[in-house]
Protein backbone atom coordinates (compact mmCIF):
# COMPACT_ATOMS: atom_id res chain seq x y z
CA UNK A 1 0.00 0.00 0.00
CA UNK A 2 1.30 3.33 -1.00
CA UNK A 3 1.77 6.62 1.81
CA UNK A 4 -1.45 8.31 0.45
CA UNK A 5 -3.78 5.19 0.79
CA UNK A 6 -2.07 4.10 3.84
CA UNK A 7 -3.08 7.87 5.07
CA UNK A 8 -6.83 8.25 3.38
CA UNK A 9 -7.61 4.76 5.21
CA UNK A 10 -6.22 5.79 8.21
CA UNK A 11 -8.23 8.80 8.08
CA UNK A 12 -11.38 6.72 7.40
CA UNK A 13 -10.81 4.21 10.05
CA UNK A 14 -10.49 7.88 12.34
CA UNK A 15 -14.20 9.16 10.95
CA UNK A 16 -15.88 5.57 11.82
CA UNK A 17 -14.10 5.75 15.42
CA UNK A 18 -15.71 9.17 16.13
CA UNK A 19 -18.94 8.73 14.57
CA UNK A 20 -19.77 5.61 16.72
CA UNK A 21 -18.11 7.75 19.73
CA UNK A 22 -20.40 10.37 18.87
CA UNK A 23 -23.67 7.81 19.03
CA UNK A 24 -22.56 5.84 21.79
CA UNK A 25 -20.22 7.67 24.23
CA UNK A 26 -21.84 10.88 24.69
CA UNK A 27 -24.13 10.50 27.61
CA UNK A 28 -21.34 8.68 29.33
CA UNK A 29 -18.58 11.69 28.62
CA UNK A 30 -21.17 14.24 29.90
CA UNK A 31 -21.39 12.12 32.79
CA UNK A 32 -17.67 11.79 33.86
CA UNK A 33 -17.78 15.59 33.03
CA UNK A 34 -20.31 16.06 35.76
CA UNK A 35 -18.49 13.75 38.05
CA UNK A 36 -15.19 16.21 37.63
CA UNK A 37 -17.60 19.09 37.88
CA UNK A 38 -18.83 17.81 41.13
CA UNK A 39 -15.32 16.93 42.28
CA UNK A 40 -13.57 20.08 42.60
CA UNK A 41 -17.14 21.82 43.98
CA UNK A 42 -16.40 19.89 46.98
CA UNK A 43 -12.95 21.13 47.19
CA UNK A 44 -11.79 17.55 45.97
CA UNK A 45 -8.64 16.62 43.84
CA UNK A 46 -8.85 14.08 40.56
CA UNK A 47 -5.60 11.78 40.30
CA UNK A 48 -5.07 10.12 36.86
CA UNK A 49 -2.45 7.47 35.97
CA UNK A 50 -1.87 4.61 33.18
CA UNK A 51 1.09 2.46 32.05
CA UNK A 52 2.89 3.76 28.72
CA UNK A 53 0.69 5.78 26.45
CA UNK A 54 -1.73 5.96 28.89
CA UNK A 55 0.68 8.01 30.98
CA UNK A 56 1.43 10.26 28.85
CA UNK A 57 -2.56 10.65 28.54
CA UNK A 58 -2.68 11.20 32.14
CA UNK A 59 0.11 13.89 32.22
CA UNK A 60 -1.68 15.72 29.57
CA UNK A 61 -4.94 15.64 31.60
CA UNK A 62 -3.11 17.19 34.54
CA UNK A 63 -1.40 20.07 32.28
CA UNK A 64 -4.41 21.11 30.55
CA UNK A 65 -6.27 21.30 33.79
CA UNK A 66 -3.95 22.97 35.73
CA UNK A 67 -2.77 25.64 32.70
CA UNK A 68 -6.25 26.20 31.41
CA UNK A 69 -4.54 27.77 28.25
CA UNK A 70 -5.40 31.13 27.92
CA UNK A 71 -8.89 30.13 29.05
CA UNK A 72 -9.38 32.32 31.79
CA UNK A 73 -10.24 29.43 33.73
CA UNK A 74 -9.30 28.81 37.48
CA UNK A 75 -6.81 25.73 37.26
CA UNK A 76 -8.53 22.94 38.38
CA UNK A 77 -6.54 20.28 41.01
CA UNK A 78 -5.86 17.58 38.70
CA UNK A 79 -2.69 15.35 39.61
CA UNK A 80 -0.69 12.24 37.24
CA UNK A 81 0.55 9.80 39.36
CA UNK A 82 2.50 8.62 36.29
CA UNK A 83 4.86 11.98 36.52
CA UNK A 84 7.20 10.97 38.79
CA UNK A 85 10.20 8.70 37.32
CA UNK A 86 11.81 8.30 40.43
CA UNK A 87 9.39 8.04 42.87
CA UNK A 88 7.47 5.56 40.39
CA UNK A 89 11.26 3.59 39.76
CA UNK A 90 11.59 3.15 43.46
CA UNK A 91 8.01 2.22 44.30
CA UNK A 92 8.50 -0.97 41.42
CA UNK A 93 12.01 -1.23 43.78
CA UNK A 94 10.70 -2.05 46.65
CA UNK A 95 7.21 -3.22 46.04
CA UNK A 96 6.93 -4.57 42.35
CA UNK A 97 5.51 -2.97 39.47
CA UNK A 98 2.23 -3.88 40.12
CA UNK A 99 1.74 -1.78 43.27
CA UNK A 100 2.95 1.56 41.78
CA UNK A 101 -0.63 3.40 41.49
CA UNK A 102 -1.48 1.57 44.71
CA UNK A 103 1.24 2.85 47.20
CA UNK A 104 0.49 6.24 45.31
CA UNK A 105 -3.28 6.58 45.83
CA UNK A 106 -3.12 4.67 49.53
CA UNK A 107 -0.93 8.15 50.20
CA UNK A 108 -2.42 10.69 48.20
CA UNK A 109 -6.04 10.22 47.66
CA UNK A 110 -9.11 11.48 50.32
CA UNK A 111 -12.65 10.25 50.81
CA UNK A 112 -14.57 12.21 47.86
CA UNK A 113 -11.35 12.33 45.55
CA UNK A 114 -12.01 11.10 41.84
CA UNK A 115 -9.04 8.02 40.82
CA UNK A 116 -8.95 7.41 36.79
CA UNK A 117 -6.89 4.70 35.59
CA UNK A 118 -6.75 4.23 32.05
CA UNK A 119 -5.49 1.29 30.40
CA UNK A 120 -5.71 0.78 26.76
CA UNK A 121 -5.91 -2.95 26.68
CA UNK A 122 -8.01 -2.67 29.78
CA UNK A 123 -5.63 -5.45 31.37
CA UNK A 124 -3.65 -3.46 32.86
CA UNK A 125 -3.78 -5.08 36.65
CA UNK A 126 -1.86 -2.35 38.37
CA UNK A 127 -4.42 0.43 36.73
CA UNK A 128 -7.38 -1.85 37.46
CA UNK A 129 -6.51 -2.90 41.08
CA UNK A 130 -6.32 0.73 41.94
CA UNK A 131 -9.16 2.22 40.86
CA UNK A 132 -11.40 -0.46 42.16
CA UNK A 133 -11.40 0.69 46.35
Amino acid sequence: MDNEKFILLTLEENIEVLEKTKSTLSKDIMGLINEFEETFERGNKVFVFGNGGCAGVAQQMASAFIGRFKSGKPSRPVISLSSDASLITALCNDYGFENIYKKQVEAYVKEGDLVIGLTASGNSLNVLKDTQR
